[in-house]
């Protein structure tokens, strides 16, 4: 018998030799975040109310308020909202005082992380999906915690406005010349 037919194969290519191969399917953790999963955090969870404080703030790193008051208005569809979320997040670092607190947030692909205190050294933290952002706001808009500032329009003024009462220049009598002629240089009296 042939020696190399003795011992077990260490890949001759015989269709014999091989075996398949079987795992153990690993269960998918929490911890580890998949390409279309949102990532939990090991901080504690940032409270409700600072989440929708962030959500309410008006900044310069998103949409402001009444861009988004305006949409939600008018696409009541979660799907919708939930994009237009999507896209009126910058994907910049952002800092704000909410309640004396410092947060901030920064936009990704899946979700909008927000957290308490410096980014480095979080004290709490949350990421939201979009739809969970959006489902947020339009709680903020029913509660009318969403504030948009009113814009003033200019009031026209009218003639009216400015003449309240008839004037008539000072009447000036012949002994009022005479005094200021004789009492003022010609200076003074024009």
């Amino acid at each position: 018998m042939d020696e190399r037919l003795a011992e077990p194969s260490r890949g001759t290519g015989d269709a014999a030799d091989l075996q398949p191969v079987t795992q153990e399917p690993q269960a998918e953790s929490d911890t580890t975040p998949s390409a279309f999963s949102v990532p939990i955090s090991d901080l504690p969870p940032l409270s409700d109310e600072l989440i929708l404080g962030l959500l309410a703030k008006e900044s310069s790193s998103r949409a402001d308020n009444a861009a988004i008051l305006e949409y939600f208005n008018e696409h009541p569809d979660l799907a919708e909202r939930s994009a237009f979320c999507k896209h009126c997040y910058k994907q910049i670092y952002t800092y704000l005082f909410v309640d004396d607190h410092t947060v901030g947030f920064i936009r990704h692909d899946m979700y909008l992380e927000l957290w308490e205190g410096n980014y480095l050294t979080k004290t709490a933290q949350v990421n939201l999906t979009w739809d969970a952002v959006a489902a947020k706001i339009a709680d903020l808009i029913e509660q009318g915690r969403l504030m948009v500032p009113i814009k003033a329009t200019p009031v026209q003024q009218q003639m009216e406005q400015l003449t309240l009462m008839r004037w008539s220049p000072p009447r000036w009598r012949k002994s009022d010349w005479d005094y200021a002629a004789k009492h003022l240089s010609p200076c003074q009296i024009i």
